[in-house]
C-alpha cells in the first residue's frame, strides 16, 4: 500500500476527505476513535478530528526505534543480538529522518525474503533510503515516489535488492514534487512505455 491514504469520513451528512501521509491502515474502534497503523509500523489511537487535521503519523516525531524495527523486520535474530550489531544499525539509522523507516518497509515490499534477512542487506536498504539526505537532498514524499514509480513495473523488475535500491536512490535524489510528476507522466503514457526499470528511472530523473 502506498503511503498516501485518502480517507473519506461521513460527518454531519457531509463527506470530508483527509490526505494522510505515512498512514498504512486505520480501523475504527469506537465512535470518533480510530486505531491507526503508520507506515513505520507505529500504532496510534486518534480521534476523527485529529485525522481530519492530519495530526497523525506524519506529524509525529519519529524515533530511532522506528528505523531499527523496519530494518530488522525479517532479519535473522542472530544478526542483531549483540551490542555492536545493534549499534551498527542505530548508527546507520541516525543518518535518516522521518521518511527512512517507511522507505525501508516499502523497499522490502516486493523483495524475496532472503534479500533482506542479513544485517548487511538491511543496512544496504537503510543506506539507500538515506543517500539523498547525505547528499543534501530532502524528499518528504520519498515513499510516495517509490510507490508511484513501481506501480506500473513488471514485478520481476524490482524483486531483488539491487533493483529496488536503484529506484530508492533515484527517488531520494528528487524532491517533494517528484512523486506527483512521476504519477502525472505515467498517466499519459502507454503502459509498455514505463513497465521496465530503465524507463521509470529515466522518468524519475526527468522529474527531479
Amino acid at each position: 500500500m502506498k503511503s498516501l491514504m485518502i480517507l473519506s469520513l461521513l460527518t454531519f451528512g457531509f463527506t470530508i476527505q483527509a490526505s494522510l501521509d505515512d498512514v498504512y491502515s486505520m480501523v475504527q474502534i469506537s465512535t470518533g476513535t480510530w486505531r491507526v497503523t503508520c507506515q513505520s509500523q507505529r500504532i496510534e489511537q486518534a480521534s476523527t478530528t485529529e485525522i481530519l487535521s492530519e495530526e497523525v503519523c506524519g506529524h509525529a516525531t519519529p524515533t530511532p526505534q522506528d528505523c531499527f524495527n523496519a530494518t530488522t523486520q525479517g532479519m535473522r535474530s542472530y544478526d542483531y543480538d549483540d551490542l555492536s550489531e545493534i549499534q551498527e544499525i542505530n548508527q546507520m539509522c541516525a543518518a535518516g529522518d522521518r521518511t527512512t523507516a517507511p522507505c525501508v518497509t516499502e523497499s522490502k515490499r516486493n523483495l524475496k525474503s532472503y534479500e533482506f534477512d542479513q544485517r548487511a542487506e538491511g543496512l544496504e536498504l537503510v543506506r539507500a533510503c538515506t543517500q539523498g539526505l547525505r547528499r543534501g537532498r530532502s524528499n518528504s514524499r520519498l515513499v510516495n515516489c517509490i510507490g508511484n514509480s513501481t506501480a506500473g513495473l513488471k514485478s520481476y523488475e524490482y524483486d531483488d535488492r539491487a533493483e529496488i535500491i536503484e529506484i530508492v536512490v533515484a527517488c531520494g535524489m528528487g524532491n517533494s514534487q517528484t512523486s506527483q510528476c512521476v504519477k502525472n507522466t505515467t498517466r499519459n503514457l502507454r503502459s509498455y512505455d514505463y513497465d521496465d526499470r530503465d524507463e521509470i528511472l529515466a522518468i524519475i530523473k526527468s522529474c527531479s
